[in-house]
Formats: C-alpha cells, sequence, structure tokens
C-alpha cells in the first residue's frame, strides 16, 4: 500500500486561493468546505499555503482585524511540495521529518496537482501500517500545555499560538478535565 504513487489516489479538487484575497474570503471557503487548508496559488502555481495553524496564530497575535488583511499576511511560504512520482511512503516521512500536516502535489510544470493531509495519509497507509513505522515516544508532544478551564477562549488560543501547538489540556487538580 505505501508503494503507491500519490498521483493515483489524490482527489484532483485542489481549493486555492489568490494571495491578494482578503483573509476573510479564505477563512469562509475554509468554513463551508469543511477543509483545514488553502493552497495560494499565482498562475496556478503553488506560493503559500494558508492552514488552520496559521489561523489560529494570526487571530492570537494580528487582532480582530487579522481577516481583513490579505491572504498573503497569513499563508505560510514557501509552500513544501512533491512531484506526482512521490509515493506514499516517501510523503510520509516527509511529513514526519518536517513536521507538517499538509503537502501540495504539483506536476512537473509546477502546477498545483493536490494536496495531501495527514488525514488523508493515515486513511491511505492505514493505521497498522503507520503503527510500524514509529513509535508513539517518536511522534507525541513532549512540552504538555494545560489550563484551567476559567480561562478565556482568547487566552487559550494565545497560548496555543504562542507555542505552535493545536490543542491544550484541560486540568483540574493536576490532572486533565
Amino acid at each position: 500500500m505505501g508503494d503507491r504513487l500519490l498521483a493515483e489516489i489524490i482527489t484532483p479538487d485542489v481549493i486555492a486561493i489568490s494571495p491578494d484575497a482578503p483573509a476573510r474570503e479564505g477563512l469562509e471557503i475554509m468554513r463551508r468546505r469543511g477543509i483545514s487548508c488553502l493552497v495560494v496559488t499565482d498562475a496556478g502555481r503553488p506560493v503559500g499555503i494558508v492552514t488552520e495553524r496559521n489561523v489560529l496564530w494570526a487571530a492570537a497575535h494580528r487582532g480582530g482585524d487579522f481577516a481583513d488583511r490579505p491572504v498573503r499576511d497569513l499563508m505560510s511560504s514557501p509552500v513544501v511540495t512533491v512531484g506526482e512520482d512521490t509515493v506514499l511512503v516517501e510523503a510520509y516521512h516527509l511529513l514526519s521529518q518536517k513536521r507538517l500536516r499538509h503537502l501540495v502535489m504539483v506536476d512537473a510544470a509546477g502546477q498545483v496537482k493536490g494536496v495531501l493531509t495527514q488525514s488523508d495519509l493515515v486513511q491511505r497507509l492505514g493505521y497498522d501500517s503507520l503503527s510500524e513505522i514509529k513509535r508513539v515516544s517518536e511522534i507525541m508532544t513532549r512540552e504538555v500545555v494545560t489550563a484551567g478551564g476559567n480561562i478565556t477562549v482568547r487566552e487559550a488560543v494565545g497560548r496555543m499560538a504562542d507555542r505552535s501547538i493545536s490543542c491544550l489540556i484541560v486540568a483540574r487538580d493536576g490532572r486533565p478535565a
């Protein structure tokens, strides 16, 4: 299963946005489509990517008007790309090595052809295949960030953004609540 090419499994329905579009437009697309990222393109070539992590960071650090700024102010750039001849196991190792959740697949001309998410990869490789590749201790987050249940969402988002993490544990008396 892991020796299959990405080009064989990636859905070619790429949701892209211009770097000049308002971030609010991108956020609405992500919400409406239920997707975790948008590829930022210029003439079909990827110039960046906007992920939920970018949105979280912007919400915590750029103030309430971050959604009125252009997408280019939120995106990560350069975007990590792979070719159509990349095999699934190689993609998994690249995601792990670079601590990413998204890879953009491009053709020989550099045009976007698809997006592979970490969730897609787990579905395709299966949990059994992945369990043979890594141990939990190799992929776990070593810094456990906790918060009391009485902090505001803004404070929680700020802590998560400051540490580039996607979750924190609500704790009572030192135990997960």
